[in-house]
């Protein structure tokens, strides 16, 4: 169960863009077959690849946070000795925690107020609860990634070194 887990908290993003980015290619080809081969379209298959579409973008936040790939100010930080460039992500890693928790917190009044006051898909008739619930998930599990991020961090900051680290170390380096 620990190894599906872990394989999960290193795949989880990947399979969910994989399959949302099949969904919009297999889509649109069925829309441009369809164009070329009867002269007609469906209307639903650009809704739904354009919401799969925002759906990407969300959960490429908690992927970027996790591989430590976020927009940076590398300059800034390179003028500084080594030890102080550790406190210095040490403190950007806890400045995006807040405001990934600040983002999520907000995400709960729009979910909320989707299901107080339900609108539908103009296309499809579907609630749209599906496209102003994803950024509250895709947050929540920023803010996760974030804490996973901050932890690691601190490890190295505060001297016992992270496990990617002592995992590549020889014998000789322990």
């Amino acid at each position: 169960m620990t190894r599906v887990l872990k394989w999960l908290d290193s795949h989880l993003e990947e399979i969910m863009l994989s399959i949302l980015l099949a969904v919009i290619a297999c889509l649109l080809f069925l829309q441009i077959v369809l164009r070329v081969v009867t002269k007609n379209t469906l209307s639903w298959p650009e809704e739904v690849s354009r919401y799969c579409f925002v759906y990407i973008a969300f959960f490429c936040i908690p992927m970027c946070i996790r591989d430590n790939r976020m927009l940076k100010v590398d300059i800034i930080v390179g003028l500084f000795p080594e030890r102080m460039k550790k406190y210095l992500m040490y403190f950007g890693d806890i400045f995006c925690l807040v405001l990934w928790s600040f983002l999520f917190y907000h995400a709960w009044f729009v979910l909320q107020n989707a299901v107080v006051r339900p609108t539908y898909s103009q296309t499809l008739g579907y609630n749209m609860i599906l496209l102003y619930g994803m950024p509250f998930f895709a947050l929540g599990l920023a803010v996760l990634r974030g804490i996973q991020r901050v932890f690691r961090t601190s490890r190295e900051v505060f001297g016992r070194p992270a496990q990617e680290e002592t995992k590549n170390m020889t014998k000789e380096e322990k």
